[in-house]
């Protein structure tokens, strides 16, 4: 008797509690589904606009993008053309490079040649110097120069009538002074005096 008590009583019950559920599960469902079209309607309603304006902006866009192809396509062309230009460039200023170091050495070696005989004049008369500056004036020099200072001396004195008391100590201090002069051109003048003097 359990058994039939179960299955008729109580299987009932469970399926009338199950069935119960279902139903309110199934209103719940169909209420959420109200709600979500509800939702979905005033969306759609609020983005329907939005979606004209931005396909008035595509469409008024198009002939501009069907525009800047083009031009992307001449821009891209002129920095071929300006990287072509810059790669010529080095190239040149390699070259121009290169031809002034080549200059730079012709300079160097012009100016080597030129100055080589410059060098050897200016050694042999370097050597001259110092042979003739070594070497002092002969008596013959000397007593030319002394004569000569001695000469001038006394056409000054001569030369002057007035004053000829006052002028004669002047005189006298350069006749005094014309051996020491001479002594000193004997240094500065020289004459190629031979080996046997």
């Amino acid at each position: 008797m359990d058994t039939s008590i179960i299955s008729e009583v109580v299987l009932p019950l469970v399926f009338v509690g199950v069935g119960a559920v279902l139903i309110w599960f199934l209103v719940e469902a169909i209420q959420f589904l109200r709600r979500t079209r509800t939702a979905v309607e005033t969306m759609e309603a609020q983005i329907a606009p939005i979606l004209k304006d931005v396909q008035e902006i595509t469409d008024s866009i198009k002939p501009a993008v069907d525009r800047v192809d083009p031009l992307v396509e001449r821009v891209s062309l002129a920095v071929d053309a300006a990287n072509l230009e810059i790669m010529r460039l080095d190239g040149i200023l390699e070259n121009v490079d290169k031809i002034a170091e080549a200059t730079a050495s012709a300079a160097s070696a012009v100016d080597t040649v030129a100055n080589t005989p410059l060098k050897l004049v200016e050694s042999a008369t370097e050597k001259l110097r110092d042979a003739f500056s070594s070497r002092k004036a002969s008596e013959e020099s000397a007593t030319l120069a002394a004569s000569a200072e001695a000469s001038k001396a006394s056409s000054i004195a001569g030369g002057v009538q007035e004053g000829a008391a006052s002028q004669a100590p002047v005189a006298n201090a350069a006749a005094s002074k014309a051996p020491e002069a001479a002594e000193d051109a004997g240094e500065s003048y020289f004459t190629y005096a031979s080996k046997e003097e």
